[in-house]
């Protein structure tokens, strides 16, 4: 559990060593970024490591991937393709990384490259609580989940990047990013929505029209599920659940915190309204999630944004010890979550390297 622990509290630390050095000093956007893209490096170095050096039963389905590897690695290119119906995304890198190397570890690091590699990318582009973002990311779930689901992870590495897109209306490149994703995971079809939200107002209007969407959503879920699965034949049933309740309130909270502040955010940033849509987004499906667990993987498309307006705002509260005081109560209550959800989760801890 320790690296884990590392890997939460790394970002932490830095996050509080870059505000006594660099916050109130009067730098400009792009000098900023400059020295604290260092970092940003660091502070995800952990979460590399954790993703490409681990043992191969570290992650529920791990050991599968690894099988799978290995079989693909003595296919064509055509058949490493049709491996699996409609998804070959993950399956396509498995045989691109067999042609340099067999090794297990080597297409782990090629993995844990990609989505590292796409997560700074990702707060780099949203910035002002880039480092917050990335301990809300190892210590509230989504990075967990991308240890274990490989497929949905390499998808998110690409949503991620084509966020960015969105924001600037580039409707091609955002396609472009959201094609392999499609081809290794085709639930991220979803992510396509940020695209026609990403502008969307924070006004009563809005926000009544994604309330009264919701309501549909949740009221009809059995139709949109069918719906879905015969779309991209899925399998997926209605999985009821008695949890979830207590994840759905942190995201509500940090939805909430975030739209206080959110006058003041957008005021310096106006770029960061498509973050407040698509964090929306996300407290729509755990709401879903209260009635199927369904809802909880195509969540962790959208978490990130929640992440993000959430690290945003904790760094817009003016009073430094009003900020400190919450950043820390926050910081310590995701860390206790971590280690709960570690607690329960034995495919994850007690984590061994490759080597181990």
């Amino acid at each position: 559990m320790t690296i884990y622990i590392i890997a939460a509290l790394l970002p932490a630390i830095l996050d509080i060593a870059f505000d006594n050095k660099y916050l109130g000093r009067d730098i400009s956007a792009s000098v900023r970024r400059k020295k604290l893209l260092p970092y940003i490096v660091v502070a995800s170095m952990p979460m590399f490591i954790i993703l490409g050096l681990r043992g191969y039963r570290v992650g529920t389905d791990t050991i599968q991937y690894i099988t799978h590897l290995r079989r693909i690695s003595e296919m064509t290119f055509s058949e490493a393709w049709d491996y699996s119906d409609n998804e070959p995304g993950l399956y396509v890198l498995m045989y691109l990384c067999s042609r340099i190397s067999t090794d297990p570890t080597f297409f782990l690091c090629v993995y844990a490259l990609i989505t590292t590699f796409s997560f700074i990318r990702f707060v780099e582009k949203n910035g002002d609580g880039e480092l917050l973002t990335i301990f809300f990311h190892v210590t509230l779930g989504s990075f967990l989940f991308i240890v274990t689901g490989m497929r949905q992870g390499l998808a998110i590495a690409f949503c991620l990047l084509a966020v960015d897109y969105s924001r600037k209306r580039k409707l091609l490149p955002f396609l472009l990013l959201m094609l392999p994703a499609f081809l290794t995971h085709r639930s991220s079809i979803m992510f396509l929505i940020v695209y026609f939200i990403a502008h969307r107002k924070l006004s009563f209007s809005n926000f009544f029209f994604l309330a009264l969407a919701a309501t549909v959503f949740i009221a009809f879920l059995d139709v949109f599920q069918s719906w879905f699965n015969s779309a991209l034949d899925y399998n997926y049933d209605i999985e009821e659940t008695g949890n979830g309740g207590i994840f759905l309130m942190i995201v509500l909270l940090m939805n909430a915190l975030s739209l206080m502040l959110s006058r003041q955010v957008l005021e310096e940033r106006p770029d960061a309204l498509v973050l407040y849509n698509v964090s929306l987004i996300a407290a729509v499906l755990w709401i879903a999630r209260l009635f199927t667990r369904t809802a909880e993987r195509p969540s962790y498309y959208f978490l990130p944004a929640t992440f993000a307006v959430t690290a945003i705002a904790l760094k817009k509260i003016s009073d430094p010890r009003k900020r400190l005081i919450l950043k820390v109560l926050v910081m310590l209550l995701s860390v206790l979550l971590l280690v709960y959800r570690l607690r329960s989760a034995p495919s994850l801890s007690p984590f061994h390297f490759y080597w181990e």
